[in-house]
């Protein structure tokens, strides 16, 4: 039995994942391998393969001989030759296309006629080399592309200008023919040109991320604060942040006060009064005074390094109309070759029985007018260069698209549905008052010891409030803790009986609650519970966030429905969405329930999108047609949604339907452009109604099109 050996590299140059069905299906051909794993958000490449029947070496030329790189050095340095290969191919076309141009209005040029050949010919062979030993690689795998075609159209054109300097047929000339050489090549040099764009300004995305992290932080270590590798810091270490130092982990400030920068990060352009309690995020700048911090998350949980994955992520989001498009161009380069071909021996075969003629030139050049009019440079461009841009200008404002769906789901939302807590709120609950009922101070004790083992929001707001009221706490036996999501956490102290909650926590365990209002005003209650019995009522308020009235108010103008589902207490929703304007809200639901509640709107006709920061948002924002999680939110509301805004600034949403729209406006409208060129000039140039020349034209007018559309896309975004 061989030895199954194993190659795990970076990969560059995948643009699509019709690039990904091309290595798979040129790697799955060699004998000997056994498994291959290409991913295009990672750009990583893993092969399984029988030591001693095929070596990694083979496998490498194979992923070279189709273009692809394993060097990013080598990449680069090919994007920056493509970009002097395009201007020295697009000189030689303009010259052809200003000769060709004066020629047809009359006018006299002395010139070599000889110029144009030789500019064509250096264009196609020598510029064009690169692509032209790249389609005979895929040739010879059996794998028809793009290359392919350029290599068939571009040769058909030089052979054509030839055949029309040696036997002067009037079907074949030369200028037109060369020109049409020149053209294509130039065009797909333009597209490679693009795509290498589009590779670096996802790569520049990440590395400006990248940037943000230092390399080393200052941590306690027995006592001295010593210097180490980031990799070196663990969970719980304390870590000194100085002033003019971007913060290097995640993590909770446990002594000093400061100001932190997180406009790199979040896009949240003032800086952010920070105090003991508060969380600081990796890639923040510390601008006024040292600061300690206990590391919370470390490695590649960091906030820093989850904003990397989703914009890798986000470079392989496409919609359902992108992977259906992928899908038809795996059939579209063989289906233009055989329509060429075929054009080829119809028209040979009409001619010869309707006048008994054998005449190939004829076949010849409608086929070589067809292979123009097919070649999928606008294609290829249409979908890639507004995905990118219009995701890079949305990166930019802190919005991170990690499902490509919701790029197509984001022009039809109709119900803008949000959670209270953290999103229409402030996020920052306080204590405003605490009833005690029972008269035993072991029992701040006992809540104190059982919220510091939770990270909701209104945890953290009991223990700052028993911490600044009563002092530090010292533990007893605490065990047993238990969370019930949306209702509260449950523990044994010193052998008690401990319950935190809402009112949907006392009717789990039967016990009915009392009043909870204070001056007729409503705040969230959240009750405690000693062995069966109330013995404390903590009254909690969350302020109104400054900038949703504004938002809310511009959703109702903008025609969206707008609505609160929450598991807070349904008066305290109620008195939140009063004050905003929003008229239909749900509140006291369960996880599950605003999952349900949902799926009502879907089945009325809604299409919902669900903006929530909550560890109880994660169901329901992966059961939204879009789910939004705001970037200070938990993981788990994070990891289950389809868009990220990492600012938790409101306007944000605005912006999002706003950018949403435009996407995948223009992905639809370059793709229509481009197949209005291709779905109509085929079929003309196969029955005969265009020159070759024409459909050069048609093809720069498509191309230019295609990427004027986008450019403006990217100045008015």
């Amino acid at each position: 039995m061989r030895y199954l050996a194993r190659l795990h590299r970076r990969i560059y140059g995948i643009q699509c994942s019709f690039c990904v069905e091309t290595i798979y299906k040129a790697l799955n051909q060699m004998d000997g391998v056994k498994k291959v794993h290409v991913s295009m958000a990672h750009e990583e490449l893993y092969v399984e393969f029988e030591d001693g029947k095929v070596e990694e070496s083979e496998i490498i030329d194979v992923i070279e001989g189709l273009g692809y790189r394993l060097e990013e050095e080598e990449l680069d340095r090919e994007y920056r030759e493509e970009g002097r290969r395009l201007i020295l191919s697009g000189v030689f076309s303009l010259y052809i296309g200003v000769s060709m141009l004066l020629m047809w209005l009359g006018i006299s040029i002395p010139f070599n006629p000889y110029i144009i050949p030789v500019l064509a010919s250096v264009n196609l062979f020598i510029l064009g080399y690169r692509y032209l030993a790249m389609s005979l690689y895929a040739v010879r795998r059996g794998i028809l592309n793009q290359h392919v075609l350029m290599a068939i159209t571009g040769l058909a054109g030089v052979l054509g200008g030839i055949a029309g300097y040696i036997y002067g047929l009037d079907m074949f000339p030369p200028m037109e023919f060369f020109g049409v050489a020149s053209f294509v090549t130039t065009y797909h040099i333009l597209g490679g040109y693009v795509g290498g764009y589009v590779r670096k300004r996802s790569r520049e995305a990440i590395e400006k991320v990248k940037r943000l992290s230092p390399d080393k932080a200052t941590v306690l270590r027995d006592g001295e604060y010593i210097e180490v590798p980031i990799e070196e810091v663990r969970e719980g270490d304390t870590v000194l942040i100085k002033p003019g130092e971007r913060v290097s982990i995640d993590g909770i400030i446990i002594e000093g006060y400061s100001s932190f920068d997180e406009s790199l990060v979040s896009g949240e352009p003032l800086p952010i009064d920070k105090s003991p309690g508060d969380e600081v995020i990796s890639g923040s700048l510390n601008i006024e005074n040292p600061v300690l911090v206990r590391a919370v998350r470390v490695g590649g949980e960091r906030f820093i390094d989850r904003v990397i994955e989703y914009i890798r992520l986000s470079r392989a989001a496409k919609p359902n109309i992108l992977r259906l498009l992928d899908r038809i161009l795996k059939f579209y380069v063989p289906m233009v070759v055989l329509t060429g071909v075929t054009s080829f021996i119809i028209w040979i075969l009409a001619i010869y029985i309707l006048s008994g003629v054998f005449n190939p030139s004829i076949g010849l050049y409608i086929m070589l007018t067809v292979y123009v009019m097919g070649y999928p440079c606008a294609l290829g461009m249409a979908s890639p260069l507004a995905l990118v841009l219009g995701s890079s200008i949305a990166a930019s404002k802190g919005i991170l698209i990690r499902d490509g769906d919701s790029i197509e789901a984001l022009p039809n939302i109709n119900y803008i549905l949000f959670d209270k807590t953290g999103t229409l709120t402030e996020g920052r609950p306080r204590v405003v008052a605490y009833e005690d009922l029972s008269g035993d101070p072991e029992i701040i004790n006992a809540v104190a010891c059982i919220e510091s083992y939770s990270n909701h929001p209104y945890s953290k707001a009991i223990l700052d409030y028993i911490l600044d009221r009563y002092g530090d706490i010292e533990c007893g036996d605490t065990r047993d803790i238990e969370y019930f999501k949306g209702e509260g956490i449950k523990g044994v102290y010193n052998g008690r009986l401990i319950l935190i909650g809402n009112s949907k926590l006392l009717k789990r365990y039967d016990i009915p609650p009392p009043s909870d209002y204070i001056d007729d005003k409503p705040y969230s209650t959240i009750y405690v519970v000693c062995d069966g019995y109330i013995t404390g009522i903590f009254y909690i308020e969350d302020s109104i966030r400054s900038d949703a009235k504004n938002l809310v108010n511009w959703l109702h103008k903008s025609g969206y429905k707008v609505g609160v589902v929450s598991g807070d207490d349904p008066k305290v929703v109620e008195y939140v969405c009063r004050e905003l304007g929003i008229e239909e809200f749900r509140g006291g639901l369960l996880p599950w329930e605003k999952s349900i509640y949902i799926s009502d709107l879907q089945r009325n006709g809604y299409k919902v999108l669900m903006v929530g920061d909550g560890i109880n948002d994660g169901p329901s924002l992966s059961k939204a047609d879009v789910g939004v999680a705001l970037g200070s939110g938990s993981d788990i509301a994070i990891d289950s949604a389809d868009i990220v805004v990492v600012s938790d600034r409101l306007e944000n949403i605005k912006y999002l339907l706003t950018i949403g729209r435009k996407i995948y406006g223009k992905i639809r409208s370059n793709l229509i452009l481009a197949f209005l060129f291709n779905g109509i000039g085929i079929p003309s140039a196969a029955l005969g109604f265009i020159r070759p020349i024409h459909a050069m034209l048609a093809m720069v007018l498509s191309v230019s099109t295609v990427i004027s559309n986008s450019l403006i896309f990217r100045d008015r975004a």
